[in-house]
């Protein structure tokens, strides 16, 4: 069973996020990273995961250090790097679970990233398709950075940064666009299912929680 992901969804409330969820599950999305506002720990709804997400935009390694004194303990910690000062220093933190990509910084996904990604033991970088429903574009970066991350084999994920129901990408859709812009079908499925995990299970309570999550419900009727 494949189990797609997707790391970022952006509700500004708990019924945004009940909506989310609700056709997440339609979807067959089984892991969702939610704003630590929303989300304080690990949780099992619907039968899909929810991580605390910890974000920090950073241009530099001290911005970025600084964002991760306030990362709370039990959520996924993304650090969205705007300049390559603070790309280095995500891909080699051990608290960074994460390495987000801006769209205009697709020359961030490199070989010093795979190398460091490698020497730390692993690494995920994230790109948003957020702006491609609205702007055509959009595209051409997010396809090079995808192009690249596949080049240098870089472990990589989309995301959806939706804000309601309507924003939610299926995964499936999300793997035909990337293979469109030229990702093999292979790695474009496994930036929505093997890669992502990958990064979650290193954790032993998000893993511990998914279980919960995939496991056959008791008492259940065909």
């Amino acid at each position: 069973m494949s189990i797609y992901s997707d790391l970022s969804v952006i509700p500004e409330s708990a019924d945004d996020l009940k909506s989310i969820v609700t056709t997440a599950k339609m979807m067959r999305l089984k892991i969702l990273g939610v704003p630590w506002s929303l989300v304080r720990e690990p949780t099992c709804s619907e039968g899909v995961l929810l991580l605390p997400r910890h974000a920090v935009k950073a241009s530099t390694r001290r911005e970025a250090r600084k964002g991760l004194d306030n990362a709370p303990k039990e959520a996924l910690v993304v650090v969205e790097a705007l300049e390559t000062d603070a790309a280095r220093y995500a891909a080699v933190n051990k608290r960074v679970d994460v390495l987000r990509i801006p769209p205009d910084k697709p020359g961030l996904v490199d070989r010093s990233t795979a190398r460091l990604f490698r020497e730390r033991g692993w690494g995920l970088v994230e790109l948003s398709l957020s702006e491609v429903k609205r702007n055509l574009e959009a595209l051409r970066p997010l396809a090079i950075a995808a192009r690249r991350a596949v080049a240098y084999s870089i472990p990589f994920t989309v995301v959806s940064d939706a804000r309601d129901y309507m924003d939610l990408w299926h995964p499936r859709a999300a793997a035909a666009l990337l293979e469109v812009v030229g990702v093999p079908w292979k790695e474009a499925l496994s930036a929505l299912t093997t890669y992502p995990l990958s990064s979650i299970m290193r954790r032993s309570s998000f893993k511990k929680v998914l279980r919960s999550c995939l496991a056959p419900r008791t008492g259940a009727t065909s």
